[in-house]
This record gives C-alpha cells, sequence and structure tokens, in this order.
C-alpha cells in the first residue's frame, strides 16, 4: 500500500509538471499594423523581431505583420530613422 501511494505520489508529480510546461510554451499568432505616430501611414518593411531571437517577419505595403510568439514574449520593432521599440 505505501509503495502505491509514493507510486501514485510520482505519477501525480510527473504530470502536474508537464502540465505546467507544456502551458508555458503556448504559442498565440500577434498581428497588427506599424503606422507613423505624426502622419498616421503605414510603415512598409519594418523589422518585427522576438526578442533574444532571429525570429522575425517585416510589415507588409498596407503596414501589417503577423508572427507567431509564445506567451509572454517582447516584440521589437525596428525600422531606419525611428527608434527601436519593444
Amino acid at each position: 500500500m505505501n509503495k502505491l501511494k509514493k507510486t501514485l505520489g510520482c505519477l501525480l508529480l510527473f504530470l502536474f509538471a508537464a502540465a505546467i510546461s507544456s502551458y508555458a510554451q503556448v504559442a498565440k499568432t500577434y498581428s497588427g499594423t506599424v503606422t507613423d505616430a505624426e502622419s498616421n501611414e503605414p510603415l512598409i518593411g519594418v523589422n518585427v523581431t522576438l526578442k533574444g531571437t532571429q525570429t522575425g517577419t517585416v510589415t507588409d505595403l498596407s503596414g501589417k505583420f503577423s508572427i507567431s510568439a509564445s506567451t509572454g514574449s517582447t516584440l521589437l520593432f525596428s525600422y531606419i530613422g525611428y527608434a527601436t521599440k519593444e
């Protein structure tokens, strides 16, 4: 009986750890439009990257982008002539 309790306890601990690990790595798709703050015109070719990685995308002719990132990731927006924004 004692061995059964230990086995069940270990199994539950393993399942709990696996569930937390998979939850932390959930990916979502983030999308939006990058525009100039003054003219409100879309910015074409803005680099959108995940901070700390080389994963990224570029805005299209309408200033739109879409990127897949895990929850809690930080997006970096960089463009020639503008300061990089997080």
